[in-house]
């Protein structure tokens, strides 16, 4: 049988195999800044170096949260006497406080009190002003978290041939600084950290500065970018 004479075994398209496909060859290649980018911008992007960061700056104050839009405070009816059969609460009755920052151990504590003072469900109210008293002593849910991570990780990186890139003095170092308070687990900001020591305050993730950053203290091994979610 001739393999060439034979269709069944032609590859399709053979005319345009070799020929690039239409968005490749009618595309101009993406430049390197987007276009909507001012001049002065390209420039100091160009121009940043490592010894022009000041790396002693906290950005921690400085950072504004987006303010979240919450429901209004639910408001029930006091009962004639205490409730504790879930059967009995007011229509609709639930324990959320969709007005309350979840966060805000403060007010959820004073919340609950009052809630308590209401008589409906009142030991609801006392289990979770427990959890909330726990979470404040605790620092904040997602240091507290970050904690949990990182003991795990350090226990991993303690076992024969698993630091590879030497990483165990900067786990170390960081979950130290955390149980100790010295370092609080903030939105959107990273801090850097190479051979267990900290290099940098609390500052805005950015890509740049990273590379910069991670180029000047040997990045290839023990160096440690820890924040931003």
């Amino acid at each position: 049988m001739s393999y060439e004479k034979d269709k069944r075994f032609t590859p399709p398209f053979t005319d345009h195999v070799h020929a690039p496909p239409p968005y490749i060859q009618d595309s101009p290649p993406p430049p390197y800044l987007s276009a909507e980018e001012e001049p002065s911008d390209r420039e100091v992007k160009r121009k940043l170096k490592y010894k022009d960061l000041n790396l002693d700056v906290s950005y921690v104050d400085k950072v504004t949260i987006p303010e979240v839009k919450r429901a209004k405070k639910q408001i029930w009816p006091l009962p004639d006497e205490l409730i504790v059969d879930r059967r009995k609460v007011p229509p609709g009755w639930n324990d959320q406080e969709p007005d309350l920052d979840p966060e805000d151990y403060d007010a959820q504590i004073k919340r609950c009190d009052e809630r308590i003072q209401e008589g409906i469900m009142p030991f609801i109210y006392q289990w979770k002003k427990e959890g909330f008293e726990s979470c404040k002593v605790h620092r904040d849910l997602d240091t507290a978290k970050r904690i949990r991570v990182l003991e795990m990780m350090v226990e991993e990186l303690k076992q024969p041939g698993k630091d590879f890139f030497e990483q165990l003095s900067n786990a170390e170092a960081i979950l130290q600084a955390y149980r100790s308070r010295k370092l609080k687990w903030t939105q959107g900001l990273v801090t850097y950290w190479s051979k267990g020591k900290q290099i940098s305050k609390p500052r805005p993730m950015d890509m740049q500065e990273f590379t910069l950053i991670n180029r000047e203290h040997e990045g290839y091994k023990s160096f440690w970018a820890e924040g931003v979610s």
